[in-house]
């Protein structure tokens, strides 16, 4: 099974607002089981959003099993299963953000 992320993504419009798209490329994954990428550039009426950078990153990261669980068999005598595995999907949105100053620590 293969996970596809579209680009660009695009979401609904807001009262006042256009709709919103995110393009995107691929970028490195945490791990192989996981697809990720990169907003790069933004569109619609977004104002004060930041597109993916090195200070502020802006990814989205989907993590399938890294195995899949299989179903048990049947208690001949019952018909009950006993293991009924579940196999956890992961999707993250990562945005980086400048604190405001007041929030900022003091070393």
């Amino acid at each position: 099974m293969s996970i596809s992320i579209p680009s660009p993504l695009t979401g609904a419009s807001q009262t006042g607002f256009t709709s919103p798209t995110y393009t995107n490329v691929d970028d490195t994954p945490p791990d192989n089981s996981s697809k990720q990428v990169a907003v790069t550039a933004l569109g619609g009426t977004q104002t004060g959003a930041d597109a993916h950078s090195v200070s502020k990153p802006f990814t989205l990261t989907v993590t399938k099993p890294k195995s899949f669980g299989v179903l048990g068999k049947p208690n001949p005598t019952t018909g009950l299963i006993a293991n009924v595995p579940r196999n956890k999907y992961k999707i993250i949105t990562r945005k980086g953000v400048i604190p405001l100053q007041i929030n900022r620590i003091r070393l």
